[in-house]
């Protein structure tokens, strides 16, 4: 029997790792397939498991989902028709079938939780149309994606609170993630050692406290008062961080604590209760605690499953709606912390959640489901789904009319002006930092409709700038230089230009474009590296998508241009001296950058013409060429072979400063003359004029550059298009 187990990151297995344990000794030889290998928690783990059993093996090449950024979004937040159709779309991915019949599993596997079923749900319904069976392992109740996914037939996951069948899944408890391990002369000598580490006296009760690193900081913490009650009941407080200790020992109100608490922080640095040693603590101080005290985090959930003395602090319920958590501990749930004290003189055992079938019986008896009439059609004529919403591409004759009628009348994703407006507001409303960002998609539309779409919601919605970090590429902090106070920091100072190019590359091939209308794993980088640079846990976020999803009508031709010159505020970018260019800038120049894109290919007369036009130019003025000798995307830029008055500066330029540099010498020079695109739009933002050559009309959106001319022409600046047999007349 063979298992493909999909996970999202190598932590998933960590978190599993007691439940997978066996599955080798019951006869299974498992497949792991990531969609990312991340060093950290589970990463050690994972290679031990690889080492020491040969029936476990590592996909080497992760099961690359081509078109899994598309449909993420639309999975996770549409519903009916459009989700079913998504599916189905899904299923012709190309090679994706090739691949699982190559790999031939008797069962495919997601382990994780909700968004790692949304992240595998071609897998999903590739296996579907193969009639493999499929399970869901999942950690402490079904969540909302489960009522959807009706191809399931099992759903594996621990704390299932009596629920067997849910949104047409057959529901197993598999009991907790992480037990503590049976007591013995050994582990109550380990934790006794521990204890005395941190402080604390071995024989003495304690209470274990789980702090939460999700709590809003607007809520009172209940620490003080928890000390205050554990040291009036005579027990000594472990206090064990959430998954960022670092973060959640800094936030602790020591004025506020009482000074004759006995208590310790278990671990004041970076803290994952997922890595290996944090676990092994847990379960230590678990086993011998008095009572375990904590809000509903993951390892409370742990404690009740495992049958040990737990009790959940009570939430407000402002605290239950941000964290889109609810109360599952019934009679453990304390209605008020003064009910504390009561509960500590005599602690109630939570009922264990015994396992209704072990995991490796889950797996043998999952039956495949027969995919649906619609999903069987849409594979039959090979439906595809485009970046914005669901359309026909080349459908065969005699295609079933029902199904025509469904991509008809099915939702597309773009926004409505309420909808936006509703977005907006609930983000002015709050508190947190706001990751704006991360831009990684063309330098067009970056500043023709990015940054004017975000200064718009600022200012119309009363957005406090100093809420804002910024994330973009190639050093333009300028750009946002009035969105910023909150900091900017930039993609190349989280990777190298081959990774970031890799990344890039790999998500157009997913998504069919440079448009980023879909989360993936850049976002994640960026998401974790805002929560660090501002020390919090709870990040909003302002992302490209709203703005693709919001303008896609405007795009479309179906709103008119009042309507962009009403949501968007565009405005002059600030100079951002660069002295390396000192040396270099002559005092008077043309800005000259020429590369190919479908408007003006690579083709033998526009190679002519540009090494022309800058022969032409370099006679009566300082050429300064643009280029910059760096493969970021799918542009090849070209450097005509011209000598003379002609000035380079490829040789100041990396990822981290590219954009930057050319947008200063740009600034500097008193003309810009380029390809028409994304670059020959900057030269307007600076008040310099620009002049941008196309060689091919079909090769370029009339409908952004009529958009440039309006932007342009409400800043008052000049900027003028032509095509390049035109200007070749004059240069004769």
């Amino acid at each position: 029997m063979k298992l493909l187990l999909l996970a999202r990151y190598p932590r998933a297995f960590s978190e599993w790792s007691e439940h997978l344990a066996p599955l080798s000794e019951a006869g299974w030889q498992v497949v792991f397939a990531l969609q990312h290998w991340r060093e950290g928690p589970g990463s050690a783990e994972l290679r031990a498991r690889l080492e020491v059993d040969s029936a476990w093996s590592l996909e080497p090449a992760p099961i690359a989902l081509p078109r899994l950024g598309r449909i993420a979004g639309l999975v996770a937040n549409r519903g009916g028709r459009t989700r079913k159709l998504a599916y189905a779309a899904l299923s012709a991915t190309p090679g994706l079938e090739d691949a699982l019949t190559e790999i031939a599993p008797n069962v495919v596997a997601v382990l994780g939780d909700d968004k790692a079923a949304v992240v595998f749900a071609p897998v999903l319904v590739a296996a579907a149309g193969q009639k493999r069976p499929r399970v869901l392992l999942q950690g402490w109740g079904p969540g909302p994606v489960v009522r959807d996914l009706r191809g399931f037939t099992d759903v594996a996951m621990i704390d299932s609170r009596g629920m067997r069948r849910r949104g047409g899944c057959n529901i197993h408890s598999t009991g907790p993630l992480v037990s503590p391990p049976p007591e013995t002369d050994d582990v109550r000598s380990e934790r006794s050692r521990f204890l005395r580490e941190l402080g604390l006296e071995p024989g003495r009760p304690y209470l274990l406290y789980l702090r939460s690193s999700e709590r809003p900081k607007s809520l009172t913490d209940p620490l003080p008062e928890v000390l205050r009650i554990a040291g009036a009941a005579g027990l000594q407080v472990a206090v064990l961080p959430g998954a960022h200790g670092a973060k959640t020992a800094s936030q602790i109100p020591s004025e506020t604590l009482p000074e004759s608490a006995t208590w310790a922080l278990v671990n004041q640095g970076e803290l994952r209760p997922s890595a290996a040693s944090t676990k092994r603590l847990y379960r230590l101080l678990a086993g011998g605690a008095h009572l375990i005290l904590g809000e509903e985090t993951p390892r409370l959930l742990d404690a009740a499953a495992a049958g040990l003395p737990v009790a959940a602090l009570p939430h407000t319920q402002d605290y239950i709606a941000a964290s889109g958590q609810t109360d599952r501990f019934g009679t453990h749930l304390l209605k008020k912390i003064d009910h504390l004290p009561k509960l500590l003189k005599a602690p109630a055992k939570a009922a264990p959640v015994e396992p209704t079938v072990p995991l490796a019986e889950v797996l043998a008896k999952a039956r495949a489901r027969r995919p649906d009439r619609l999903h069987r059609v849409a594979v039959r004529v090979g439906l595809r789904l485009a970046p914005g919403r669901l359309e026909r591409e080349e459908l065969p004759e005699e295609l079933a009319p029902a199904v025509v009628r469904t991509l008809d009348r099915s939702e597309d994703i773009n926004l409505s002006e309420s909808e936006v407006s509703r977005t907006l507001e609930t983000l002015a409303a709050g508190t947190s930092p706001i990751l704006v960002g991360p831009w990684i998609s063309e330098v067009g539309f970056e500043v023709l409709y990015w940054i004017p779409f975000v200064r718009w919601c600022v200012r119309r919605f009363g957005i406090d700038t100093r809420r804002l970090i910024v994330c973009s590429r190639g050093g333009v902090e300028s750009w946002y230089a009035d969105l910023r106070p909150g900091g900017y920091f930039d993609v190349f100072d989280l990777m190298d230009e081959a990774t970031f190019r890799d990344m890039t590359m790999a998500r157009f091939a997913a998504s069919g474009g440079q448009k980023h209308m879909d989360l993936g794993e850049l976002d994640d980088i960026a998401g974790e590296e805002a929560r660090r640079r501002t020390g919090s846990n709870q990040v909003a976020w302002l992302h490209p998508q709203l703005m693709y999803r919001f303008y896609r009508g405007y795009w479309q031709g179906r709103l008119g241009h009042l309507f962009f010159d009403q949501h968007s505020l565009p405005a002059r970018f600030r100079p951002d001296s660069q002295p390396i260019l000192d040396a270099v800038l002559p005092e008077k120049f043309v800005a000259v950058r020429f590369y190919f894109r479908p408007s003006f290919e690579d083709t033998p007369e526009n190679r002519s013409f540009v090494t022309r036009l800058v022969t032409r130019l370099s006679q009566r003025w300082p050429v300064v060429l643009m280029d910059t000798g760096l493969k970021l995307d799918d542009h090849d830029e070209f450097v005509p072979l011209v000598e003379g008055n002609v000035q380079r500066i490829g040789h100041l330029i990396t990822g981290r400063n590219n954009l930057a540099i050319q947008s200063e010498v740009v600034r500097r020079a008193q003309m810009f003359v380029g390809t028409y695109g994304g670059l020959s739009y900057i030269p307007a933002f600076h008040g310099v004029p620009a002049i941008a050559v196309s060689s091919d009309v079909a090769g370029f959106h009339a409908g952004h550059l009529q958009a440039a001319v309006r932007v342009f022409h409400r800043m008052g600046q000049s900027f003028t298009h032509t095509m390049r047999d035109e200007l070749d007349i004059l240069l004769g």
